[in-house]
């Protein structure tokens, strides 16, 4: 039996930039070792399609004269009675598309960064940092995946992140204004560093839909910058040339997540509406600074600089997702208490139990109808359709919530844990917008659950509450 097919629709172009195709790209090189990844297009430039090659396992494209109702019946036709998944970059990709391939079955997951529209998709990812639910209208079945920690990087950056130093000495200095820069914002920006008599050393990298190479080869020639320009490089060698530069300046765009995989320190110059939203997040975390202000705060310390935004643990948190995007939960209930019982019982939640002694049914009883009058807590069962699959206990505190879980025998070994985790973090999201944090603790003998919490983004800590564990948590919810 084949892997499960995930089909990704997204175009680049000079008007719209290499962006979706980007970013398509990265998702798909995350989540391939357990899904067959392929690519439908409308629009790419010829030079890209080499790249793209590596991360699908077909690159095919539609009929570019189409109308978004023609394609969508192309899409329809093409799939037959295969459900798959869906997955769309693009903002052409309404409700109304995203409802016909529902209602023929298939999964669909939107990768966004405007909320345009509303979202009736099964999941919905935006990586810019300061996305919220807020901005978004969604049924209520979709899940949703924003920040950085599901930030669409391609595999080399990943490893830098994974390699993160934050005391980063080279000297150099990378632009780069995305794929297609359709304003030229690049040479805008050499011309503020020759102002400055910037003498570093400057690596600029353009991409196969930049329209300006004649009037940058023409600056370059005549100016006193120690320019190198490189032309459509590859993630690796991207990475390479990143990591040589103590100083990047870019657009507010996947490409700045890129840079500060590098930990140096970054300027940003926004050129296109969609990108003020993670320009005022990195902007206002210290992050980042602004591209106005290059020679006048470039020694001033620690902001913009040095500061861990990607982990580099993304495959595993969409591998988790994707493997479970059929999931869905509901609040426990008294006829649930049976099943809860069974799972209580279980040996291995037993052993990694911070009590492991056996639950009589009356002690049980007790336990449950206490959780479930009390406002404070948060039962939430999990369903693979119609299976039960494991449940989520928040109890809130404040602005925090203790967070505990246990996955069904049936289920486990497939990342549905972490994929409960997430889910449970949505509807604090939805129900609870006040808390803020999520705190969990474990045995140190429970090395699936720490792996679990690491790989989610928790930080780790010794906890004074219980001896022998550890004591997870997450900030910024």
């Amino acid at each position: 039996m084949g892997k499960p097919i995930v089909i990704f629709r997204a175009d680049g172009s000079f008007k719209t930039g290499l962006g979706h195709l980007v970013r398509s790209s990265a998702l798909a090189e995350m989540i391939s070792a357990d899904f067959d990844c392929r690519l439908l297009y409308s629009e790419c430039p010829p030079s890209l399609l080499p790249d793209l090659e590596h991360s699908f396992s077909s690159v095919e494209r539609l009929p570019e004269s189409a109308t978004i109702a023609e394609e969508l019946s192309i899409l329809l036709k093409q799939l037959g009675t295969i459900c798959v998944t869906v997955v769309l970059d693009g903002y052409q990709f309404d409700t109304t598309y995203q409802n016909d391939l529902a209602a023929a079955g298939h999964k669909v997951v939107c990768i966004d960064d405007i909320h345009r529209y509303a979202f009736t998709a099964d999941l919905v990812i935006n990586h810019a940092p300061s996305a919220v639910l807020a901005d978004y209208t969604f049924a209520s079945h979709t899940a949703f995946a924003f920040g950085t920690r599901f930030a669409l990087l391609r595999k080399p950056f990943r490893e830098l992140a994974r390699a993160y130093n934050s005391i980063k000495s080279d000297a150099g200095i990378f632009v780069c204004l995305g794929g297609a820069d359709p304003g030229n914002a690049t040479l805008q920006v050499l011309k503020r560093l020759e102002e400055l008599d910037v003498s570093a050393p400057v690596s600029v990298v353009i991409g196969s839909a930049y329209r300006y190479a004649r009037e940058l080869d023409a600056f370059t020639a005549r100016s006193p910058l120690h320019l190198s320009v490189f032309h459509n490089l590859g993630p690796k060698e991207m990475a390479q040339r990143m990591a040589m530069s103590g100083i990047g300046i870019t657009s507010p765009s996947t490409v700045c997540l890129e840079y500060l995989s590098t930990g140096g320190q970054l300027y940003l110059k926004v050129i296109a509406d969609n990108q003020e939203e993670i320009y005022r997040s990195l902007i206002e975390k210290g992050q980042a600074l602004d591209f106005n202000q290059f020679g006048t705060s470039i020694h001033s310390g620690e902001e913009g600089r040095g500061i861990p935004v990607i982990d580099g643990w993304q495959p595993y948190r969409y591998r988790a997702l994707f493997r479970n995007l059929g999931i869905s939960y509901r609040a426990a209930q008294p006829s649930d208490s049976d099943l809860y019982f069974e799972w209580a019982n279980d040996a291995q939640v037993r052993a990694q139990s911070f009590s492991s002694k056996q639950i009589s049914l009356a002690e049980h009883q007790q336990w449950f109808n206490r959780k479930l009058s009390d406002a404070a807590n948060k039962l939430l069962l999990f369903y693979i359709g119609s299976d039960p699959i494991g449940q989520v206990r928040l109890t809130l505190e404040g602005t925090t919530a203790i967070i505990g879980y246990s996955v069904a025998s049936t289920a486990r070994g497939r990342g549905t844990g972490s994929a409960m985790l997430l889910h449970a973090e949505n509807f604090l999201q939805r129900h609870h917008p006040e808390i803020r944090a999520l705190r969990g603790y474990v045995k140190q003998t429970n090395p699936a659950s720490i792996v679990t919490f690491r790989r989610l983004g928790y930080k780790e800590s010794s906890p004074t509450e219980y001896v022998n564990a550890l004591k997870f948590e997450l900030h910024e919810l």
